[in-house]
């Protein structure tokens, strides 16, 4: 079955981390209370779907940026650079190649497509596998058993589900090669690289700035990245190994992939409203005022979303009661890979599901929730209770917009992303 973290389970750590003297009130990880990137999702120009890079690939790189709602989202810009590394003992990358060695491979086409999403694109250089091979004795060994897989396995090749002939999976490359990706984010800045040098991870900061963008900026907010893409295998060695492709929340179906469920709404064997939840596309807020821009949802006719009451949390968080909502996600056997188990097994990849909401939309029972590869249930279900800690954060008249972003990761490389809404309602009058 699905296994979910603890809700406030980072802020509860880092409590206990402050507990000599630090006064800070840590937000929940699944609360959006400021700009951030959650996710970039790769793709390739002329193989939907596939994570892994190979040489000549054309990339794009989609990141889905997640902040509040209930403000104007600022303008970001994003300046970036790329090698190729690998990853040392100590788990930090090295680069080996700056990719400009192989010429110009960044086409500055970066976009900010809408408030959700921000592009950036970079053209993967034509190289041999000869070029690395210099790098491999240096690099760290493989995670896969270094015994011959021919002796290991048996002339049968293994045995078990997805069990392949020998040596495909027992013969990876033994270089940790990745495509590095690293920059900045600047939301409400302009973003700019002030050190060309080889990458050291532990200064990253040293390598780009964000600077205010006009006068009448309140403040530029500054978010560095780094982005490991994963080279596809097969094509780096002489063995036919699998590749691996990325999850999808979209289905071929007539299943909704997200459904919105009202736990005991109804009378009947399950008591449960189930509404298909599919994103708002046709509303967006026109206020320009950035305390009004979340609201507006609850009479606006063009609002096609879901509705909820919103109500106050009980002072004691023992007091709360059941989930009233749950946030259902479908997945098939499609949106997992095969991977090798051990050297002689191939096995379906964990999924990870990672959620987040908007700031005064609510509260979340977790942050991340793991579908086992054992797991033949592909289902995950979040709780959400529409509750806010005081009573002025309650909603107006005019409701307040909540955005829900969903991630889904295989662990490889693998990721997809998509966002709900939803327009909480101010409790009736009584």
């Amino acid at each position: 079955m699905p296994m979910t973290a603890p809700k406030h389970a980072l802020p509860w750590l880092l409590a206990l981390l402050c507990s000599a003297g630090c006064d800070v009130d840590f937000a929940p990880i699944w609360m959006v209370d400021t700009f951030r990137p959650e996710v970039a999702r790769v793709e390739i120009a002329d193989d939907p779907g596939r994570a892994w890079l190979r040489p000549g690939d054309q990339v794009q790189l989609q990141w889905l940026l997640a902040g509040p709602v209930d403000r104007v989202p600022p303008p970001v810009t994003a300046s970036w650079d790329a090698c190729i590394s690998i990853t040392t003992y100590t788990g930090d990358p090295v680069c080996i190649f700056d990719l400009s060695d192989f010429g110009d491979i960044q086409e500055r086409a970066d976009a900010r497509l809408s408030p959700d999403r921000f592009d950036m694109h970079l053209s993967v250089p034509m190289f041999s596998p000869d070029v690395v091979a210099p790098f491999a004795a240096g690099a760290p060994p493989s995670e896969m058993p270094a015994e011959d897989p021919a002796v290991a396995c048996g002339e049968g090749g293994g045995s078990g589900q997805g069990a392949v002939s020998t040596p495909a999976v027992g013969a990876l490359p033994p270089v940790d090669l990745r495509l590095l990706v690293y920059g900045v984010f600047c939301f409400d800045g302009d973003a700019s690289q002030i050190l060309d040098e080889p990458l050291d991870t532990s200064r990253l900061q040293d390598y780009f700035r964000c600077e205010a963008n006009d006068e009448t900026a309140e403040g530029v907010q500054k978010v560095l990245f780094t982005k490991s893409l994963l080279w596809d295998e097969g094509a780096l060695s002489s063995e036919n190994l699998p590749t691996n492709y990325n999850p999808d929340f979209a289905r071929a179906d007539d299943q909704a992939p997200v459904e919105l469920v009202e736990v005991g709404a109804l009378d009947g064997d399950s008591g449960d409203r189930i509404e298909p939840w599919l994103p708002v596309i046709s509303w967006q807020p026109e206020a320009d005022d950035a305390a009004l821009f979340g609201g507006g949802c609850a009479a606006d006719a063009r609002f096609d979303g879901l509705r909820v009451q919103a109500g106050l949390s009980p002072e004691d968080p023992l007091d709360r009661p059941d989930a009233p909502w749950l946030v259902r996600i479908h997945f098939d056997d499609s949106d997992r890979d095969l991977e090798a188990v051990t050297a002689c097994e191939m096995g379906p990849e964990e999924l990870v599901v990672a959620s987040a909401i908007s700031d005064l939309g609510g509260e979340l029972g977790g942050y991340f929730t793991v579908l086992p590869r054992e797991s033949s249930d592909l289902v995950v279900e979040l709780e959400y209770w529409p509750l806010v800690e005081q009573e002025e954060d309650l909603p107006g008249v005019g409701g307040h917009l909540v955005r829900f972003y969903l991630v889904v990761r295989d662990q490889r490389g693998g990721a997809d992303f998509t966002t709900r809404e939803l327009c909480l309602l101010p409790r009736p009058k009584v």
